[in-house]
């Protein structure tokens, strides 16, 4: 698939999720109004397709009609996610509005930074993003010495500890055998 440019990617999503929603709006007013015989169960599915296309659809329309806008802001949190099992997509919330943004820019920005985010409004397709400033490591506050030092394990943690570091029977080379089963001896 060409690499589009942002208004090209409004414009196929508006080509996609347009004719769908409108076909599925069709449907469902024929299945209200009793020309399509309807199942309940099969009229919610619909409802609920329909929900999901038109808001895409008109999320896409909207933008379409608008200029982009500049966000600035601190990224409040950033985060990746695999959309449809095979793309990985990185986000980044800035000022309560959630963005997509490209790698490159996500590689750059870290929590706490001041960035300036240049999308389309409604669907959050974003133009540009630049890092604006950096946020300061904090220090660490200096531990008092009585938390420093390490206590022992105990309970659970000691049993986990020393089971991790004693070696197993088969380790030791206990019950080694020639390959060949043994028979149980009866006590």
């Amino acid at each position: 698939m060409p690499d589009l440019s942002p208004r090209g990617r409004l414009i196929r999503d508006a080509i996609i999720y347009t004719p769908i929603f409108v076909l599925c709006a069709a449907v469902l007013l024929l299945m209200v109004v009793g020309v399509i015989d309807r199942a309940i169960v099969g009229m919610v599915l619909l409802a609920i397709v329909t929900f999901l296309f038109g808001y895409q659809s008109v999320q896409t329309l909207r933008d379409l009609r608008e200029r982009p806008r500049q966000f600035e802001g601190a990224v409040a949190r950033r985060w990746t996610k695999r959309d449809g099992f095979v793309v990985k997509s990185h986000y980044v919330a800035v000022n309560k509005a959630i963005f997509r943004i490209p790698i490159d820019a996500y590689m750059d920005v870290k929590t706490g930074d001041s960035v300036r985010i240049e999308a389309y409004p409604h669907t959050g397709l974003v133009l540009r993003c630049e890092r604006t400033g950096r946020s300061e490591p904090e220090a660490p506050a200096p531990k008092p010495e009585a938390e420093s030092r390490a206590t022992p394990a105990s309970g659970r943690m000691r049993t986990l500890r020393t089971a991790r570091l004693s070696p197993s029977a088969r380790d030791r080379g206990e019950g080694k055998t020639d390959g060949s089963p043994r028979p149980e001896k009866p006590s």
